[in-house]
């Protein structure tokens, strides 16, 4: 097998395992829509019993910020691959450029609509994590109004442990994945190992030549 059949069997393997995480992401989002619905029309039957609905719906919000959590660590794992490709496997030919413009596109996105709307509409959107939020704020607005004559009252609010448990794992969760959507940190790893890979074989080579050198001068 010659250098460039090798350069293709690992791009491709590296694109697959991109794929296959991709595609985990997106089964998670539908078991983890698919279940939340379940439990929502539970809580809406005459099968649960009575009082036990607010623990039903605040499991719902469990599962699906669980869920969010999970999707955002396949989308990171397969940026990390996306990563590697760029730095190690298409620096290595001309041909094969999809991860260099898949970056080239985010870092453009971002300086022509701001990082705010690429944090939204791109990486929440991409990785599908906008949806299941916003089913966790449904969530939370189907809990305020099937329990409480007066949903929007603050003593509501402030007086409910359901409610504060919910407002609270929804905003860990939320800067949870913030932080996991913030792909600077790879990216900074990915060059410094690159650059020290490129830098080791002249090193070792200056190392050679001044042994070389010296074993002449001694001669």
């Amino acid at each position: 097998m010659g250098k460039n059949q090798e350069i293709l069997a690992e791009y491709k393997a590296i694109r697959d395992e991109i794929l296959q995480l991709n595609g985990q992401a997106f089964t998670t989002i539908s078991v983890t829509l698919t279940i939340n619905v379940a439990l929502l029309g539970f809580v809406f039957s005459d099968k649960v019993l009575p009082g036990s609905e607010p623990w039903v719906i605040f499991f719902a919000i469990l599962f699906l910020s669980a869920g969010t959590i999970l999707i955002k660590h396949k989308i990171r794992s397969a940026h990390r691959l996306a990563f590697f490709q760029k730095y190690f496997i298409e620096t290595q030919t001309s041909e094969l450029r999809w991860a260099d413009i898949y970056f080239k596109y985010r870092e453009q996105y971002d300086i022509t609509f701001g990082k705010l709307s690429s944090l939204f509409l791109e990486r929440f959107g991409f990785a599908q994590t906008a949806i299941l939020l916003l089913a966790q704020v449904v969530n939370i607005c189907i809990l305020i109004l099937f329990v409480y004559d007066k949903p929007f009252a603050i003593s509501v609010l402030l007086s409910n442990p359901f409610l504060i448990f919910a407002f609270f794992v929804v905003v860990i969760e939320f800067l949870w994945i913030l932080a996991l959507s913030d792909y600077s940190s790879i990216k900074n790893i990915f060059e410094k190992i690159n650059k020290n890979e490129q830098k080791g074989p002249k090193d070792e080579g200056n190392k050679g030549k001044e042994l070389e050198n010296k074993n002449q001068n001694k001669n």
